[in-house]
């Protein structure tokens, strides 16, 4: 047995009937959207309204050390997202060569990621670096650090951002 539909629509009458369902699609998410709670905040979920999930994040800085370190325990595996920054100058009437500063990220003392700023002849300048890596962890104690080293340079400033998610 063959069935066979065949609809002859003409062209306006198309628009008339696509145009009534985009309209009658906006009311349904006007209504949804404008119900109880209403209006979120943030669209989408936070963490912390995800069953099951648990965030952790923090930053830890500092002006002229060389290296900030931060210790997190994880209770199951999770996904570290870290960054780190690091500002340092050159300010003097002599002009030098290969000056700069060089960022390195470690965890549990493995190089994750790093970055540097040079200059091959300055006699004043700023330098800025900063790198970033995502890594999966295992449940436990980690050492995440962040060096700063610079080369005929003071060191001015540095920042260590992490945020790791794991299950709950």
């Amino acid at each position: 047995m063959k069935i066979n539909i065949k609809l002859n629509i003409e062209k306006k009458y198309a628009f008339i009937i696509i145009s009534l369902l985009v309209v009658i699609a906006g009311v349904v998410m006007g209504y949804a959207y404008n119900s109880s709670p209403a209006n979120p905040a943030v669209m989408g979920h936070s963490t912390n309204e995800i069953s099951g999930i648990v965030m952790d994040s923090g930053e830890v800085s500092g002006s002229s050390e060389a290296s900030l370190t931060k210790t997190i325990t994880l209770n199951s595996p999770g996904l570290l997202f870290m960054s780190g920054g690091a500002k340092s100058n050159y300010h003097s009437i002599t002009i030098t060569a290969n000056a700069g500063d060089y960022v390195t990220l470690f965890i549990d003392g493995i190089v994750c990621n790093n970055d540097m700023s040079f200059e091959a002849i300055s006699s004043s300048i700023d330098f800025y670096s900063s790198t970033s890596c995502i890594k999966k962890l295992n449940a436990g104690v980690h050492v995440l650090k962040l060096e700063h080293s610079v080369t005929a340079a003071k060191r001015i400033s540095s920042s260590l951002q992490y945020a790791v998610i794991s299950a709950n």
